[in-house]
């Protein structure tokens, strides 16, 4: 209530000293979108993490140590949600690359295995096998199109 307050710009002008219609429109629509502007904005206050999360190691304790199902396990079900395991033994090591929102993820094994898929909902969306040497991969302008640094081109 008090973030609210702290945000609200005043009680707008007199409508009934402002003489033109379409003048007294215009402001009357402005003041409803301030107003709609200061609930959304404190609503989205209301949202954010009091304080930010952080690994902390115990003395003489390394992060690198710390394994994954341990960190899923103290993080909020959001984060949690995101975790995924992605095991490919036998075309690896992979190369990767997401797409620039972040959503899709484009993975490419030294041993010709090229894939692509939504990491949040697990759909594939085109797995081919090059039969070469893959040393890169790259997603290009958008997420219909990628590149691959293959052996022999």
């Amino acid at each position: 209530k008090q973030w609210y307050q702290r945000r609200v710009r005043g009680t707008g002008p007199d409508m009934k000293t402002v003489g033109d219609k379409k003048l007294r429109r215009e402001l009357l629509v402005k003041e409803k979108k301030n107003a709609m502007a200061v609930k959304s904005a404190a609503l989205a206050q209301l949202m954010l993490p009091e304080e930010t999360g952080c690994l902390e190691a115990d003395e003489g304790e390394r992060t690198m140590k710390f394994k994954q199902h341990e960190i899923v396990q103290h993080v909020d079900v959001g984060s949690a949600r995101k975790h995924f395991s992605l095991t490919l033994p036998e075309h690896g090591p992979y190369k990767c690359a997401y797409t620039r929102n972040g959503r899709k993820l484009l993975i490419g094994g030294a041993k010709g295995h090229i894939g692509t898929f939504d990491w949040q909902t697990g759909a594939l969306g085109c797995e081919i096998h090059v039969r070469e040497t893959i040393r890169d991969v790259v997603w290009l302008h958008n997420k219909d199109f990628f590149a691959v640094a293959q052996k022999k081109y």
